[in-house]
């Protein structure tokens, strides 16, 4: 019976892992870099450049906080992290914008906030 549990358990260890949920360690980090940008409000105009605007990038996985990274005007951000599924963040005032992306091993992955504002 107890042989039971365990292949049960070390099934569902290797099925998240093969789901790509679960940042792996111990495989190489990826690069996830971006920038913050406003569409919408009182000028609907699009701008002919992309402008990034400042604020602090928060990245969680499975509601769990990773780290979070100031950003200034005009910056990207840039982080090292752990293959796998994580949620972006960015919160101004009671706006939230979020996005969902996907770190692979050794590459970059390029993924902006985009924020509609009023």
């Amino acid at each position: 019976m107890w042989w039971r549990v365990i292949c049960l358990t070390l099934l569902g260890l290797f099925g998240l892992t093969a789901c790509g949920t679960s940042p792996l360690r111990g495989a190489a980090p990826g690069v996830l870099t971006g920038g913050i940008v406003y569409h919408g409000g009182p000028s609907s105009a699009a701008p002919s450049n992309t402008h990034y605007e400042p604020g602090t990038v928060e990245v969680r996985h499975q509601g769990r906080l990773v780290t979070t990274q100031q950003v200034s005007e005009g910056n990207l951000y840039h982080l090292s992290l752990a293959p796998g599924d994580y949620d972006l963040y960015v919160h101004l005032g009671d706006l939230t914008c979020h996005r969902l992306v996907r770190v692979q091993s050794a590459s970059t992955t390029t993924a902006d906030l985009s924020c509609s504002i009023k």
